[in-house]
């Protein structure tokens, strides 16, 4: 069975020997596929993440660390203790073994979205910052100048992801950000033998699949210890009733938070942080010119200036310029700046809101042929990135 260190000749066969195993199973679901938005994207591809404040704590008694809160959204964790229920009366009544199924020990629930991104988006810039270190600690003296050394080196690499909205549908940000999930194990993914011996073939398998597919759970095609909840059945309907919630739709606006009506800020208040952090380290550099008449240099101390405000609508046409790379949207140098002209007019007549929504529907992902931009649209971006006339730039 593979792993990621099996040779690449047996590597295929043993993928698909393993795919053909898990088959079967009806409540499956696979983040390798379509499914890998599940919790990320609601019904018109936006991209969301789960309000903190509706996670619930599951029952201790399931958890391997009771030190360890583990939450999840609260329908999740009122349905994962009632199928817990019927685990344990099937344990008391002989019907199910002890085995890795039984009893079910929480190894793992929600990670945080808004922590995880702050964390990455911090490292990203520590990144940045020890790469031109010499350059912003000696040479830059305004914020000016740093913002524009950021939009010239940080965002001129291919593939970047700065913004929550890409975090959220890239490979980085885990299933567990939904509020959806629950893992049993800490298994490593890429090892299929694990997986059959250890799980499918666990003589309490049949029962696990039954049971997690009546209380609405899927299970995770690549990782079978994990559950991922199921929010289209009449189970979890009722589920969501108990708390005056009406159906997906519902529990999307009540429960979930849209970035892009609010990332732009997070990029300019960590911007603006480091800025300040970097100045009040080192307040000041030295600057040398040389002198014609005594033959010699002169230095003078420049103190750097603190000052970081700049307009919204400079933010919001960066964020824009951020987003459209991260899109790879193919656009020109001119269909982007009459883009800025757009958003600017948008902003000035009809308020942030508008302008930012205007720039959700120019940058959302094209999914089963995308919604947005049109085909007309689409077609010459794909026609532009061809002729290779993606370098577009966005100066002050």
């Amino acid at each position: 069975m593979p792993n990621n260190n099996t040779r690449t000749s047996l590597l295929y066969e043993q993928r698909l020997y393993y795919k053909y195993t898990f088959q079967n199973i009806k409540n499956e679901i696979d983040f390798w596929a379509n499914e890998k938005y599940y919790g990320k994207l609601d019904k018109q591809s936006v991209p969301f993440y789960l309000n903190k404040q509706f996670l619930k704590s599951i029952s201790t008694a399931t958890i391997t660390n009771p030190l360890l809160r583990q939450t999840t959204l609260n329908i999740v964790s009122d349905s994962f203790k009632e199928m817990n229920d019927e685990f344990k009366k099937a344990d008391l009544y002989l019907t199910i073994a002890k085995s890795i199924y039984n009893p079910l020990k929480i190894k793992k629930t929600t990670l945080i979205f808004e922590d995880e991104y702050i964390n990455y988006f911090r490292q990203l810039l520590n990144l940045w910052y020890s790469t031109f270190k010499n350059q912003i600690d000696n040479e830059i003296t305004n914020f000016d100048d740093f913002v524009r050394l950021f939009i010239n080196t940080f965002l001129s690499a291919d593939k970047t992801i700065i913004t929550q909205s890409a975090y959220l549908t890239s490979y980085l940000a885990s299933p567990s950000i939904t509020g959806l999930s629950i893992e049993i194990s800490s298994e490593k993914h890429d090892d299929d033998s694990k997986k059959i011996n250890t799980f499918m073939n666990d003589p309490n398998y049949q029962f696990f699949l039954n049971t997690t597919s009546k209380y609405s759970f899927f299970v995770d095609k690549n990782a079978p210890w994990r559950l991922v909840y199921n929010l289209s059945t009449d189970y979890a309907k009722d589920k969501m009733n108990k708390y005056n919630i009406e159906d997906i739709d519902d529990l999307f606006s009540k429960y979930y938070v849209y970035p892009h009506l609010t990332e732009y800020k997070k990029i300019r208040d960590e911007l603006i942080n480091f800025y300040s952090i970097r100045t009040k380290n080192k307040s000041s550099i030295q600057k040398s010119e040389y002198c014609h008449k005594t033959k010699g240099l002169l230095f003078e101390t420049v103190f750097k200036n603190t000052n970081t405000t700049k307009e919204d609508i400079f933010w919001i046409q960066m964020y824009y310029y951020i987003r459209s790379k991260e899109e790879q949207n193919g656009l020109l140098q001119s269909q982007f700046d009459a883009n800025l002209r757009k958003i600017h007019m948008i902003y000035t007549s009809s308020g942030e809101v508008a302008a930012l929504s205007w720039i959700l529907n120019q940058t959302k992902k094209f999914l089963d042929g995308g919604t947005n931009p049109s085909y007309f649209q689409y077609k010459p971006i794909e026609s532009n990135k061809n002729l290779h006339s993606t370098s577009y730039s966005f100066s002050f």
